[in-house]
């Protein structure tokens, strides 16, 4: 299967699960993926939809739902993807939706940050409430243990003092 048969699929998908016409006497009918009061906004979404299918389905599906839909179709997408391209990106990769992102290493310090604009009110003012974000998709390397690190050639013993914050390393994360 190549990268174009998996982007047809993925097209599909949304073709069938997702994209819908909505029946609007005032404005027109119109795709879902387009705000319905902006003429250019109608026009792109006519333009994407008639690029992937020429029997768009009629309906209605509410935006929380298609967010939810759009969300796991992309995913998976994205994941079967990533996984043919696996000889260029070697390693244990997980795909996820709605991580929040100070889950992972380099934005760990944003939880903390939170913490402190809930508990002074002169910072939330300045920087606003709601400092952690959660992205909707999330692709992240497994760390790996020192096995895996030493498995052609010793590259690391436990003595030693370097490679001790690299979040590549298995013994280096706490979660």
């Amino acid at each position: 299967m190549t990268l174009y048969d998996i982007r047809k699929g993925y097209h599909k998908k949304i073709c069938k699960q997702l994209l819908r016409i909505r029946k609007n006497k005032t404005k027109g009918d119109y795709p879902n993926n387009a705000d319905g009061d902006s003429k250019i906004s109608v026009k792109i979404a006519w333009g994407i939809t008639n690029l992937i299918t020429n029997k768009p389905l009629y309906g209605d599906i509410s935006g929380q739902e298609a967010g939810h839909i759009f969300e796991q179709l992309t995913k998976e997408y994205i994941e079967e993807t990533f996984e043919l391209l696996s000889h260029l990106r070697p390693g244990h990769w997980k795909y996820s939706t709605h991580t929040e992102i100070s889950k992972f290493d380099q934005y760990r310090d944003l939880a903390s940050l939170d913490i402190l604009i809930k508990t002074n009110k002169e910072l939330a003012s300045t920087l606003g409430q709601d400092y952690l974000i959660s992205p909707d998709i999330v692709i992240s390397r497994e760390p790996v243990d020192d096995d895996t690190i030493n498995k052609e050639k010793e590259l690391l013993r436990k003595k030693d003092t370097s490679a001790k914050l690299t979040p590549l390393r298995k013994s280096n994360n706490s979660f």
